[in-house]
């Protein structure tokens, strides 16, 4: 195909900023992150592998582009030729036939794979099973049957099914591993946080899934109309600042900017919600859900002693107040949100994709897939809005159709060389296909160069609750309950009040349950 000269140096731009990712990215400090350790930090364009005079175990290393490198190479991680079973639910996630490398995402993907078989020395045998939603049962099913077998070493499926195969005792720890380091940039480090019970971690993500950007919920706007509402002037006047990417980077991008700024776009000629009018937001059920994360809560914590506590977000005056403030603003003209009951266009649906697509909207919350299948042409990538400008990072949340990764407990395979096949897919994919999926995403733009740097915030600010993925010992209600207040109308405060002794003594039979399921495997 015979590229424009636009075309090209769109292209050259965009991989220009490549190469900038790590340090867009990457090398920005999580508030989520461990304590600061006291080793020296080598930030040098470090060759792959340098002596052991040169580098010690706790150096960070980098590649000539910039990007941390992990250590397995040092340690000297080799499976000597030997085969990894893993049981996968989206096998495109990590391999892609040699015929199919026709974008930048499908060469990546192979590339990734070809490179952990061969710094490992192993090969990769993927094992794919149906899964989602309707398939949580019988993957893991399928899964306890390969292990009768010694026929699965690693897995790795839809998100919401780790949580059973945890408590059945499935999964080996992975905060014990030497060759796994969930401190690293390629892991996301909330769930560590959020996820670890009694110092024990059974599933981790990051990386190794790029569909974890895809699935996360995003904010998009349509620059024309961002124009034609005059939106620059009021930003001039009320912010300083002479974009929405700017109001991003001065930390004002919060809830109350959002409504005001959604407001703006209003065009409504006979007083009543139609297909007709210019609306300032739509969204959908699903991406609610990350309104409760944007405003830094989470549903479920570690505490003290190391179980797993309900967190008192859950609960909170401000959990209430963004609620009822959400819904206040759905019921204005400026929104037509899809799926509920407060200021719905219509009961039919399909509305949000239509006005999204007509450009009769601003504002429009959606994972990052949804919005890539679309034609995004024209359209910016901003992160969901902070709760205030107290709060320091941009948070979002995945829906549920990212991957978990694990390693089978009581597998033939030696423990820390399936941790080092985790570890390399990891770093691989971050220094790999992560890159190539933004690159991907931002294909055919006019401005790339902002989106870009959107796209880097909103990876940095995922947030993996743990009251998501082990949503089966909660019944689903550490989530469920915040959508189904936007959903029906509910007051969030007295709704929550209904369920909240039944999650603590939820919580506290799945601490009960995981410290006597360990037991019986530590004695």
């Amino acid at each position: 195909m015979i590229q424009t000269k636009h075309t090209m140096r769109m292209l050259a731009l965009a991989l220009a900023l490549l190469m900038l990712f790590p340090l867009i990215v990457a090398c920005k400090k999580s508030t989520d992150e461990p304590a600061e350790t006291t080793a020296e930090v080598v930030q040098t364009q470090a060759p792959a592998v340098q002596s052991d005079e040169e580098t010690t175990e706790y150096q960070i290393r980098y590649d000539d582009k910039g990007y941390e490198m992990d250590d397995l190479d040092i340690k000297g991680v080799t499976l000597e030729g030997k085969e990894v079973k893993i049981l996968i639910g989206t096998k495109n996630e990590i391999y892609v036939e040699p015929d199919k490398l026709t974008t930048p995402l499908n060469s990546a993907i192979y590339s990734r794979h070809m490179s952990v078989e061969k710094r490992l020395d192993c090969k990769l045998n993927l094992i794919e099973e149906q899964s989602g939603w309707d398939y949580r049962a019988s993957f893991v099913k399928r899964m306890q049957d390969l292990m009768t077998s010694d026929g699965v070493n690693l897995v790795a499926c839809y998100s919401l099914t780790h949580s059973s195969m945890m408590v059945q005792g499935l999964l080996a720890d992975l905060g014990k591993s030497e060759n796994l380091d969930l401190s690293r940039v390629w892991w996301n480090q909330q769930m560590v946080d959020s996820c670890t019970i009694y110092d024990k971690i059974y599933f981790a993500s990051g990386d190794i899934s790029h569909n974890l950007i895809g699935q996360s919920v995003t904010m998009f706007f349509n620059k024309d109309l961002a124009i034609s509402s005059n939106v620059a002037s009021y930003l001039q006047e009320n912010y300083e600042v002479d974009n929405l990417y700017d109001l991003v980077r001065s930390g004002e991008w919060t809830m109350d900017a959002f409504y005001n700024i959604a407001k703006l776009a209003i065009v409504d000629e006979n007083g009543a919600k139609d297909e007709d009018d210019t609306f300032g937001y739509t969204t959908y059920g699903n991406s609610t859900d990350a309104f409760f994360h944007s405003c830094g809560m989470v549903s479920l914590q570690t505490g003290a002693d190391g179980s797993l506590m309900i967190s008192e977000d859950m609960g909170s005056q401000k959990a209430d107040g963004v609620m009822t403030a959400f819904q206040e603003f759905l019921a204005t003209p400026a929104a037509a949100p899809e799926g509920t009951s407060v200021g719905n266009l219509d009961a039919n649906g399909g509305y949000m994709e239509r006005l999204w697509k007509k450009g009769q909207v601003l504002f429009a919350s959606m994972n990052m897939a949804s919005a890539v299948t679309e034609n995004t042409f024209g359209k910016g990538i901003l992160p969901m809005p902070k709760y205030d400008t107290d709060q320091e990072k941009y948070y979002t949340t995945p829906n549920f159709g990212f991957q978990l990764w694990g390693v089978t407990r009581g597998t033939a395979f030696d423990y820390e060389d399936l941790c080092g096949v985790m570890e390399c897919l990891a770093s691989e994919g971050y220094r790999k296909v992560i890159p190539a999926y933004f690159e991907t995403t931002l294909q055919g733009r006019q401005d790339v160069v902002d989106d870009f740097e959107m796209l880097g915030v909103v990876r940095d600010g995922i947030v993996i609750d743990g009251g998501r993925v082990l949503d089966n010992a909660f019944e689903t209600n550490t989530w469920s309950i915040w959508r189904r207040c936007y959903m029906d109308g509910k007051q969030y405060a007295s709704y929550y009040s209904g369920y909240a002794q039944s999650l603590s003594e939820q919580a506290a039979s799945l601490n009960s349950m995981m410290q006597n399921m360990e037991s019986l495997y530590e004695n």
